[in-house]
């Protein structure tokens, strides 16, 4: 379970600047929604604490360990952060099981453990009786549950959701709010979750603050 602490962070492309001196405290266990119109800067800001864009000024520390500062970028596979993704990024020649289960085979986690996680998860997105399908044999919503069960499998001590319930209905939404760390330690793994999403939508299922 790790804090996030984000300092006066600002982020360029060109002569386009993105982020502007941002600033953001997140504790261990929080869930946090970041707010905005399209094209505010929302998933940038996710990509800078990923780790998949560096930083033009400011800093991001993670569980009390600086990751992103002026000549300090630590890569995003050493960061523990999970990330779920807008557009799910499911390998359409794999089973459910199969691509729940591939990040922990890259990481070589052993197959029994491998196999307990899959299930748990499944399980927890209530997936398990889909384990066999393919991505193209499941809706919109199933599929963001895929994607969902893969980052949580990982057991991340972050987790970074971009537009994460947007294909999820409001009932659903609120059950895996429930159903997620840090109510549950035992189902899921403990993290910090900074779900990003437009004011149109309802991130109040998932949202503390």
């Amino acid at each position: 379970m790790s804090d996030i602490r984000i300092s006066g962070i600002d982020k360029s492309y060109g002569q386009t600047q993105v982020l502007r001196q941002v600033s953001l405290s997140i504790e261990a266990g929080e869930f946090v929604a970041v707010l905005g119109p399209s094209g505010c800067g929302k998933t940038t800001l996710l990509r800078c604490l990923a780790g998949f864009e560096k930083l033009n000024g400011g800093r991001i520390e993670i569980g009390g360990g600086t990751v992103s500062a002026p000549g300090r970028h630590l890569a995003p596979e050493h960061r523990g952060i999970g990330v779920v993704f807008q557009n799910y990024a499911l390998w359409p020649h794999m089973s459910v099981a199969q691509n729940v289960a591939y990040g922990l085979k890259i990481a070589g986690i052993p197959r029994t453990e491998r196999n307990s996680r899959v299930s748990r998860v499944l399980d927890l997105v209530e997936l398990g009786p889909l384990a066999h399908r393919r991505p193209a044999d499941l809706s919109g919503g199933q599929r963001q549950r895929v994607a969902l069960a893969r980052c949580l499998a990982m057991e991340s001590r972050v987790v970074l959701l971009d537009e994460p319930l947007a294909n999820l209905d409001y009932t659903c939404a609120a059950r895996w709010k429930r159903s997620s760390p840090p109510s549950t330690p035992a189902r899921a793994p403990p993290c910090s979750t900074s779900p990003t999403t437009s004011p149109r939508r309802w991130p109040s299922p998932i949202a503390w603050r």
